[in-house]
């Protein structure tokens, strides 16, 4: 069938709310699957059939009605759309990132408006689709448990899968610190602060700050960083500054490593930019024991 007489059929078969609903959600997946290079294609027939089934079966069965719908009547075989639709509600432990994309789609179209962290929600879908899967697998629950209602146990199931992924993403995130903050240590770098900016920002989740005492100290404090954290299996994703050295930057993706000089270190002043994080004392003890004490 072609996407116009998708539409067509489904104005039949669907409220006109519900269609409304159907179209936002299938705008909204591409812009995601563009954003996240998916393909768009499959992000929009995904939208636009992931209800389908909506008015032949009850709520919790829908997504499976709508699978098999998709697939009896409308002719989709691609198995990442039908997928997609069959777990677009309780979502499903490892989605794949179509999966994801109709998921948050789903949650976050231009039409609905009960859910009290949408706008945050919105934002942060084109920032971390992992960590906004989380939070709408959270909040349903707390909303199905307040309000009585049966919960799916794939849900629950699905929220414990993303939970102890984000725990894993902080371990490693630890392991990364831990390693560039040694590195630097062993080549007398001033003032090492390390700032936890997970609970505050989606750029990372720590931000490493130093300085050298002129170039050449900044620049082998950096150097030192990347041959440390290339051996442990972690290269640099890009490299600002170096040549300059005034204000070297290492994008290592979940931590960032900031080294300075010192007229520069005081000038931008990185410490107040972020204070709104935590700052994590004692990093000495927390890189050979892996704790960790707050500011």
């Amino acid at each position: 069938m072609t996407e116009q007489e998708i539409c067509s059929k489904l104005k039949t078969v669907l409220k006109p709310k519900r269609y409304q609903h159907t179209l936002g959600v299938a705008e909204t997946a591409v812009r995601l699957a563009e954003h996240y290079g998916a393909s768009v294609q499959k992000a929009r027939l995904a939208g636009l059939l992931h209800d389908c089934g909506k008015e032949a079966s009850d709520a919790l069965g829908h997504a499976e009605v709508g699978a098999q719908l998709a697939e009896t009547v409308y002719g989709v075989t691609d198995p990442e759309i039908l997928s997609a639709i069959r777990c677009h509600t309780t979502g499903k432990p490892g989605m794949s990132l179509l999966d994801k994309i109709l998921f948050v789609a789903d949650y976050i179209e231009p039409g609905r408006e009960q859910a009290p962290e949408l706008p945050r929600l919105r934002q942060l879908a084109f920032q971390d689709l992992d960590q906004t899967v989380l939070e709408i697998l959270e909040e349903t629950l707390a909303y199905l448990k307040e309000s009585g209602v049966v919960i799916d146990p794939r849900t629950q199931e699905t929220c414990d899968y993303y939970s102890k992924r984000k725990e894993h993403t902080m371990d490693e995130s630890k392991r990364m610190t831990q390693i560039a903050y040694q590195a630097l240590d062993e080549k007398k770098a001033a003032e090492i602060t390390v700032i936890d900016i997970a609970k505050v920002s989606t750029i990372a989740d720590y931000f490493v700050i130093t300085n050298g005492e002129n170039p050449s100290h900044v620049q082998a404090l950096v150097e030192n960083v990347q041959e440390k954290m290339f051996k442990a299996g972690y290269p640099c994703k890009s490299v600002e500054g170096f040549r300059a050295a005034n204000w070297v930057l290492l994008d290592y993706g979940d931590i960032v490593v900031n080294v300075f000089s010192r007229e520069d270190r005081r000038f931008y002043d990185l410490e107040r930019i972020w204070r709104d994080g935590r700052i994590v004392e004692n990093v000495e003890s927390w890189a050979k024991d892996g704790t960790e004490e707050e500011a």
